[in-house]
């Protein structure tokens, strides 16, 4: 019996993270980061995440360590904006 890393949730090398990590579905990881199915495959179409084509479905698995990368940014960016917004509200 053949056990494939995509299939028994075992990690997988990633070339741009240069690392170890669990590929997802595409609805999985939108659902995970709150953010349309249309949102992911930009970041395909511009080669900001790693990706493999599952051969027989045509179905993708995307990086996750890659995906966190992404978006890990624009929620520190609303994280520190909020921070300051409080602080400013309690000062006046």
């Amino acid at each position: 019996m053949v056990h494939h890393a995509v299939f028994t949730e075992q990690k997988i090398w990633c070339p741009i993270c240069k690392e170890h990590h669990r590929f997802l579905r595409i609805p999985t990881a939108a659902r995970l980061l709150e953010v349309s199915r249309r949102t992911i495959y930009r970041h395909i179409e511009d080669g900001s995440i790693h990706v493999f084509k599952l051969g027989g479905t045509g179905h993708y698995r995307v990086c996750s360590g890659c995906l966190v990368a992404q978006h890990a940014e624009p929620v520190k960016n609303q994280v520190a904006l909020s921070n300051h917004t409080s602080e400013t509200q309690s000062v006046t």
